[in-house]
C-alpha cells in the first residue's frame, strides 16, 4: 500500500513540476486562483468578476491575467460593458486538465461541474498549499539527491528552495513520519544543526524523476557530481586532519629544532605548512 503512494505523490510531483514551468507556483498564487475560477466552471470571466471572487485588489487581477495572456494560458474575447472578457485557450484547456489531476479532482468536465458549493474557499486555499508543498518537496528531493553525502541541513535547504527556515521544516517534517518516509531527519549536537536525506521511499521518486533519466544519459554530469561527492570527503578529511596536522607540525618541528640544523629545521616547517595549505585548497 504505501508502494502505491509513493508511486501516486511521484506522478503527482512530477506533474506539479511541468505545471510549474508554466505558473512559478512560489511566486504567482494569484495565477493559481484565476485559474480555480475557471476550474470552478466559469467558462467567461471579466476583470471585476475576478476581483469580486478573489478579494484581490485590481491592480493585481489585471497584473495576473497580462501575464497570464503573455503564457498563452487566457486570450480575450469580445467585451462586456466595456471590459474585456477572458476565456482559457487550447494550452489554458489542456493545463486546466493537469491542475484538476493534481488536485485528485475530476477530469471529466461534461460530468462534474466544479462550482463554489464543491470547493468552498477553505477547501480551494488548502488545495493551494497542498500544491506549493509539494512543489517545494519535489524540489527538496533534487537537491537532496545530488547534495554531496546526500544530505544538507535545514537553513541551506531552505535558501536552495526559496523559503524561511520555518516553512521549509513544516513541509519536511510532514514526509518524515509514516506512512510516507521521504526524508530523514537528523540533529547535530556539535553544531546544533538539523540536517535532512532521503529515505528509501524519496530515492525512489527520484529515481523516477525526468532530471534522473536524462542525468543517466549525460556522462559529463555524471562525472561532476562524482567529483563533488570526492571534493566533499575530502574536505570532510581535512577539517577532521587540520587540527591534528597543526599540533603535529608543532611537535615535529620543536624535534628538529633540538637535534637538527637550521636548514633542516626550516625545510621541516615548510613542508609541513605547504601540507597544511594544500589540505585548506583543495576543500570545495
Amino acid at each position: 500500500m504505501i508502494k502505491v503512494k509513493t508511486e501516486h505523490l511521484s506522478q503527482k510531483l512530477l506533474l506539479l513540476k511541468e505545471l510549474d514551468e508554466t505558473i512559478d507556483f512560489s511566486k504567482s498564487t494569484l495565477q493559481i486562483e484565476v485559474m480555480f475560477t475557471f476550474l470552478m466552471g466559469k467558462e467567461k470571466l471579466t476583470p471585476s468578476e475576478l476581483v469580486e471572487v478573489l478579494d484581490e485588489r485590481r491592480k493585481a487581477v489585471l497584473d495576473a491575467l497580462r501575464k497570464m495572456q503573455l503564457k498563452g494560458i487566457i486570450k480575450k474575447e469580445g467585451e462586456v460593458e466595456g471590459e474585456p472578457v477572458y476565456v482559457l485557450t487550447e494550452s489554458g484547456l489542456r493545463y486546466s486538465k493537469k491542475l484538476k489531476e493534481a488536485l485528485g479532482l475530476s477530469t471529466h468536465d461534461n460530468s462534474v461541474q466544479i462550482n463554489e458549493e464543491y470547493i468552498s474557499n477553505r477547501e480551494k486555499i488548502a488545495s493551494l498549499r497542498r500544491i506549493i508543498g509539494l512543489y517545494y518537496v519535489y524540489n527538496a528531493i533534487l537537491y537532496l539527491a545530488n547534495s554531496p553525502g546526500g544530505r544538507a541541513d535545514l537553513y541551506r535547504l531552505s535558501a536552495l528552495v526559496g523559503l524561511s527556515p520555518e516553512r521549509m521544516k513544516s513541509y519536511l517534517d510532514a514526509y518524515s513520519r509514516p506512512p510516507m518516509r521521504i526524508f530523514k531527519r537528523q540533529s547535530s549536537p556539535l553544531t546544533r544543526k538539523t540536517f535532512y536525506k532521503l529515505e528509501k521511499e524519496g530515492w525512489g521518486i527520484y529515481y523516477r524523476t525526468h532530471q534522473y533519466q536524462q542525468l543517466k544519459e549525460d556522462p559529463i554530469s555524471k562525472f561532476k557530481i562524482k567529483l563533488r561527492i570526492k571534493l566533499w570527503r575530502i574536505k570532510r578529511l581535512r577539517e577532521t586532519l587540520l587540527l591534528p596536522a597543526f599540533f603535529a607540525s608543532l611537535a615535529i618541528g620543536y624535534l628538529a629544532l633540538n637535534i637538527s640544523s637550521t636548514k633542516i629545521t626550516f625545510t621541516v616547517f615548510f613542508t609541513l605548512l605547504l601540507t597544511n595549505l594544500v589540505l585548506a585548497l583543495i576543500s570545495p
